[in-house]
């Protein structure tokens, strides 16, 4: 699948909590790209099921994991975003997995097109408690049209499912909370696009 030329290197970060039932499947489903260049970080926040005892049988192949109680997903999230040195960086929830060609193909787009920022998809799957794909629906994309609308599903569609390039969107580093400062500026946005002045006017004259 991997040639000998250079991938870039990829992220991943799963937040968990009391998630035993399905993290094992997440888990296998990012060993299973083998991907040549490939950083898994699991924050788990401090689960009391068999989370830890799951992720024990995979520590060699992680790069860090913790379990201990945080701030909630995006802290989590975002303490294993500091951790990381990948060029491409996403998160996946422990209750969720990739398909078995995600990898090749985000980096491939990612070498082979250094000026993109993003991937997502149009069509994510929907898994049941088996681990079996179910459903494949059609949410419109991060595309200009699904923007005005407000249609942006930033967990379990993947606007950051798939991946970004940390290099181009934040320049020499990460400092802050990361998510916070991407969907704070992505809500800015849609509401001056929305509503324009109407809001602005509602603000002042709560003053």
């Amino acid at each position: 699948m991997y040639d000998d030329s250079l991938w870039p290197r990829i992220s991943i970060v799963t937040p968990s909590y009391n998630q035993g039932q399905f993290i094992e499947d997440t888990i296998q489903s990012i060993l299973i790209q083998e991907y040549p260049d490939l950083e898994f970080i699991i924050i788990d926040g401090g689960s009391t099921d068999n989370s830890v005892e799951i992720i024990k049988k995979y520590e060699n192949n992680l790069t860090f994991w913790v379990s201990e109680s945080d701030g909630g997903q995006y802290d989590a999230i975002n303490r294993g975003f500091s951790k990381t040195t990948g060029e491409i960086m996403a998160w996946l929830n422990s209750d969720d997995k990739y398909t078995p060609w995600t990898f090749s193909v985000v980096g491939d787009i990612f070498r082979t097109h250094p000026e993109v920022e993003w991937v997502t998809t149009l069509y994510p799957l929907s898994w049941d408690e088996k681990g079996r794909a179910v459903a494949c629906s059609y949410i419109g994309g991060f595309n200009h049209q699904s923007f005005l609308r407000g249609v942006i599903y930033l967990e379990e569609d993947g606007m950051l499912g798939l991946g970004f390039n940390k290099n181009r969107l934040f320049g020499d580093g990460l400092s802050g909370n990361v998510l916070e400062v991407i969907l704070i500026q992505i809500l800015n946005l849609q509401v001056i696009l929305n509503y324009g002045h109407a809001f602005f006017k509602m603000l002042n004259s709560m003053q």
